[in-house]
C-alpha cells in the first residue's frame, strides 16, 4: 500500500510541475506508463484500495498527461489563427520601424501582450455559437462547454451582442490577479491545492471545467481582432453592445501618463512616426507591467491604420507583417550543467539536451534545458560542467542565456550512430549540423513516437493501443510499420505483457482488451479516410490537411504516391522538406499502400464517393456533440459539405424559423430547410 501511495504523490507532484509549473519531472511517457499501471490496480480483483486511493487515482485519470497536448475535441479554424513576430531588443524593433513607416504606416498603437490562452469566439445572428482554443493555429480544441457553465464567468465576452452578421471575435482568455486570489480562495476552501500562476490557472480551469470544477471561477476575456467573410475588421464596426466594448481594469489608477501620450487602461496611441518616441512607450511600458493586475509577457505593437496596413503588407505562413510582439528579458539564474543527452524524435531529428543542477527561475525549478542543435551548441560553447545563466525566455520557457565559464571539459562531439539504433546518421554537411537525422523508419525511439501518433483520433483513430500497448508492441518487435498494425493478432495481443502486477507477477492485456482493439482497428479498415491514411504513411511534413490538398488536386491517394516527388510543389504551401521525404520514402509507401489494400483497409478518396446531395448547417444538431461531428457523419453517408449555404446547397441544417444570415440566404436560393434527420 505504501508503494501505491508512493506512486500516487510522484504523479501528482509530476502534473503539478508541468501543469502549474511549467517543468517536467518526468516524460509524458512514463507519467502515462505509471498511470496505466494505476488504473490496472484500481480495476483488478486481486487488489484492496481504499476510497481515497481511489479517489486519488481517478482525479490522475482526469488529469491530461504532463506534456501532452490537449485533446478535446478538434475544431478547425475558418482561416489560420496566426502568432505573432517576436522583437528581442530594440535593433529588430526599429527594423519593424522602418519597414512599417516606408509602407505608409501612420502612428502605432501598444497593447500589453497578456499572458493566457488565445481564443475564438464565433458568433451566429449575435449569439455565440462557438469557442475555441488557438492549438495548433490550423486545428484547436472545441470549448463550447464554457458556453453559459454555471461555475465559470468570463468577464468581457458577451454570449449575446447586438450585430446581425456572422462574425468571429478573436482574443486573450486571462485571470487577473483579483481573480486568481479569489479563484486560489475557492480551491482552498474546496479542499484543492492552489494554483501557482494564473496562466496555468486558466488551462487548468479550462480542463476541469468539463466534468466540473467545485467552485466559482472568473475569468477575463480581451478581445484583439474581430473577422468578418474571411476577412479582419475594425473592431469598432461591431462594438455596438457595451459589453463587447468593455475594456478591462488593469492598473489601480484610470489613467496613467505615458512618454508624451495617455496609457488609457492597458493600451494607447503613438500619433507620430518618430522611432524614439516608439521605444520610449516600449520601455515605459516594461516599467509599468508590474503595476498591472494582470499576466503579461510583452507589448503587441501595431499600425495605428491597422487594416490598411495589413491589407498592403499581407502575411507570411505564421504571422501578419504588420504586427510585432516585444518580448520583455525574463528573470535570470546561474547553475552548472551536469550533463549533456540526445533525444530522437518522431521525425528522426535529435535533439541534444542539458540536464543541470537545479535551480529556481522566477519561482520555478528548472532542471533541463533544450539545446536545439549540435550547430547552436558548438557556437554557444556548452559542455558538461559548464556554469551557464539562464532565463525563463517570455517569462515561461527555460533557456540558456550566457555561459558564464565553459569549464575544464572538452567540447561536445557530434554524434555519427542514431544512440536507440545504432543507424549512421544523416546531416546537412556541417562539421557541426544543425539537422541531424536517423532516416531508420525501424528505430525503436522513432517508430514509437511514429505509432502514438498515426493510432490518434487525427489519424487512424484505433482506441485502446495506449502508450503502454504500443510499447510492448515495439519492444517485442511486433509492430514494425503501419501494415503491422492491421496484421495484429487477437490471441497474441490477449498475452502481451504490459507490465508487472503488485506481486510481482506479469500483467497481460486479457481477451477484452485485445478484442476491443480488434474491433477499432476493423472500424479503422472501413472508415478511415484517404487523407489520413496518406498522412499515416510517414512522410515528414505531411499532416491529414495537406494529404488532403495534394489527394484534392492530383484525384486520389494512388494517384498522389505515383507522381514525381517535384509534382508535388504544384499544390499550394508544399515545402522542400516534404518533397525530399516524399523521394526517399515514395517505393516504400506505395508497397506498403498495396499491401495494407489487401489486408481490406478500404480507400476511401472523396473524389470516388458518389455524392448523394449537398449541405450547409446553422447553429448545433440535437444528438451530435458538436457541428464538426454532424459534418463528419453526413460525409461518411456521401454528402457533401458547403460552409456557406450556396445556390446549389440542396439542404440547410437549421431551425426554419430562424434568422441567421445562412438562413436568409438559404431562403432567398430557394434551398430547403430542415431541423433534423428524419425530414431527409
Amino acid at each position: 500500500m505504501n508503494k501505491i501511495n508512493n506512486l500516487i504523490n510522484e504523479l501528482n507532484k509530476a502534473a503539478e510541475a508541468y501543469y502549474q509549473k511549467d517543468y517536467e519531472l518526468m516524460t509524458d511517457h512514463e507519467y502515462d506508463t505509471k498511470v496505466e499501471y494505476l488504473e490496472s490496480l484500481m480495476n483488478s480483483s486481486e487488489i484492496k484500495l481504499s476510497d481515497k486511493q481511489r479517489k486519488e487515482i481517478q482525479k490522475l485519470l482526469n488529469t491530461v498527461s504532463a506534456g501532452s497536448k490537449p485533446t478535446g475535441t478538434v475544431v478547425y479554424h475558418d482561416y489560420p489563427m496566426l502568432s505573432l513576430k517576436k522583437a528581442k531588443n530594440y535593433d529588430e524593433l526599429k527594423k519593424y520601424h522602418e519597414r512599417l513607416v516606408n509602407n505608409g504606416a501612420k502612428g502605432f498603437t501598444l497593447q500589453m501582450k497578456f499572458d493566457g490562452l488565445a481564443l475564438s469566439a464565433k458568433y451566429e445572428s449575435g449569439k455565440l455559437i462557438q469557442l475555441s482554443t488557438r492549438g495548433d493555429g490550423v486545428k484547436g480544441e472545441l470549448l463550447n462547454h464554457l458556453i453559459n457553465h454555471k461555475e465559470v464567468d468570463i468577464i468581457g465576452l458577451p454570449n449575446k451582442i447586438k450585430h446581425d452578421e456572422d462574425f468571429e471575435l478573436r482574443g486573450e482568455l486571462y485571470i487577473t490577479d483579483a481573480q486568481f486570489e479569489k479563484i486560489n480562495k475557492a480551491r482552498t476552501a474546496a479542499n484543492l491545492d492552489p494554483f501557482s500562476n494564473s496562466r496555468n490557472a486558466a488551462a487548468g480551469i479550462i480542463k476541469a471545467s468539463i466534468k466540473g470544477l467545485g467552485y466559482k471561477a472568473e475569468l477575463t476575456f480581451t478581445e484583439y481582432s474581430a473577422h468578418y467573410n474571411g476577412k479582419q475588421i475594425k473592431i469598432d464596426t461591431i462594438k455596438n453592445n457595451e459589453e463587447v466594448s468593455k475594456v478591462t481594469d488593469v492598473t489601480s489608477n484610470e489613467v496613467k501618463r505615458l512618454s508624451n501620450h495617455e496609457l488609457k487602461l492597458d493600451s494607447c496611441e503613438i500619433k507620430s512616426i518618430n522611432f524614439d518616441e516608439l521605444r520610449k512607450a516600449v520601455e515605459t511600458f516594461g516599467k509599468l507591467r508590474e503595476q498591472f493586475a494582470l499576466p503579461t509577457d510583452g507589448v503587441v505593437i501595431k499600425p495605428i491604420n491597422e487594416i490598411e496596413m495589413l491589407n498592403k503588407m499581407g502575411y507570411t505562413a505564421k504571422h501578419p507583417i504588420a504586427y510585432i510582439a516585444f518580448k520583455y528579458p525574463g528573470a535570470k539564474a546561474i547553475t552548472v550543467i551536469e550533463e549533456i543527452t540526445v533525444s530522437v524524435g518522431k521525425t528522426g531529428r535529435l535533439t541534444p539536451q542539458a540536464r543541470v543542477r537545479p535551480v529556481e527561475v522566477g519561482g520555478v525549478t528548472i532542471t533541463n534545458l533544450t539545446c536545439h542543435n549540435y550547430s547552436w551548441l558548438n557556437e554557444m560553447g556548452i559542455r558538461k560542467g559548464a556554469t551557464v545563466a539562464i532565463t525563463r525566455a517570455n517569462d515561461v520557457i527555460p533557456a540558456i542565456d550566457t555561459i558564464i565559464d565553459v569549464g575544464p571539459n572538452d567540447a561536445i562531439k557530434t554524434p555519427t550512430h542514431c544512440p536507440e539504433c545504432g543507424e549512421l546518421l544523416h546531416s546537412d554537411g556541417t562539421k557541426f549540423p544543425k539537422t541531424l537525422t536517423c532516416e531508420n523508419l525501424e528505430c525503436p525511439s522513432r517508430l514509437l513516437y511514429y505509432m502514438k501518433s498515426i493510432v490518434g483520433r487525427n489519424f487512424l483513430y484505433i482506441e485502446g493501443l495506449g502508450d503502454v500497448v504500443l510499447e510492448a508492441l515495439v519492444n517485442q518487435g511486433i509492430l514494425t510499420s503501419i501494415v503491422d498494425l492491421f496484421k495484429l493478432d487477437e490471441k497474441v495481443l490477449a498475452k502481451l505483457p504490459t507490465g508487472k502486477t503488485s506481486t510481482g507477477n506479469v500483467r497481460l492485456l486479457g481477451e477484452g482488451n485485445a478484442a476491443n482493439i480488434m474491433e477499432s482497428i476493423e472500424r479503422a479498415k472501413e472508415n478511415t479516410d484517404s487523407n489520413k491514411l496518406l498522412a499515416s504513411l510517414n512522410f515528414e511534413g505531411m499532416g491529414p490537411n495537406t494529404a488532403k490538398r495534394l489527394i484534392t488536386h492530383f484525384g486520389g491517394i494512388v494517384e498522389v504516391l505515383n507522381k514525381n516527388p517535384e509534382d508535388l510543389k504544384q499544390v499550394n504551401q508544399i515545402g522542400d522538406s516534404l518533397v525530399n521525404s516524399f523521394a526517399r520514402h515514395k517505393k516504400r509507401a506505395l508497397i506498403q499502400l498495396n499491401e495494407l489494400i489487401k489486408l481490406g483497409v478500404k480507400i476511401n478518396d472523396p473524389v470516388n464517393k458518389e455524392i448523394k446531395g449537398t449541405f450547409s448547417v446553422s447553429g448545433s444538431m440535437k444528438g451530435f456533440a458538436n457541428r464538426d461531428e454532424f459534418v463528419k457523419y453526413m460525409e461518411t453517408l456521401g454528402w457533401e459539405f458547403h460552409k456557406s449555404p450556396k445556390k446549389d446547397t440542396d439542404v440547410l441544417f437549421a431551425n426554419p424559423n430562424g434568422t441567421s444570415s445562412k438562413i436568409k440566404k438559404a431562403k432567398a436560393n430557394g434551398t430547403r430547410i430542415i431541423d433534423n434527420l428524419k425530414d431527409l
